[in-house]
């Protein structure tokens, strides 16, 4: 019971690694440039960081969630309800986010005409 489990969530995890890779080399680069663009940067570790923890406690709900409900311990209606809610949640954080990561790549340009 506990290696499928363990199994479960490494899969669920394995899932997730492509855009882990992305993030994390997001906040890395944010970090190596700090001190050329150090505006730009932070909202870009901060956006970047953000979409890092949303996917990170989405796939810790699943994998918590589906656990509960292969152990009878919720309902399949509550489930539903508690994804559903994450859902609503994590849309809305992933559009601050991804607001944030547009504005930290357009929001400092200067115009060419003003220089």
């Amino acid at each position: 019971m506990m290696d499928e489990t363990i199994t479960y969530a490494l899969t669920q995890v394995a899932y997730q690694i492509p855009m882990f890779i992305v993030w994390t080399v997001c906040i890395v680069l944010a970090l190596v440039f700090w001190r050329h663009h150090p505006k730009v940067s932070l909202l870009a570790m901060i956006a970047a960081a953000g979409l890092l923890f949303v996917r990170l406690v989405g796939v810790i709900i699943h994998i918590v969630l589906s656990r509960m409900m292969f152990n009878d311990a919720i309902s399949h209606s509550s489930m539903g309800t508690i994804f559903g809610i994450w859902n609503v949640i994590a849309i809305i954080m992933n559009i601050i986010f991804w607001v944030l990561l547009i504005f930290a790549i357009f929001g400092w340009r200067r115009n060419i005409t003003q220089q």
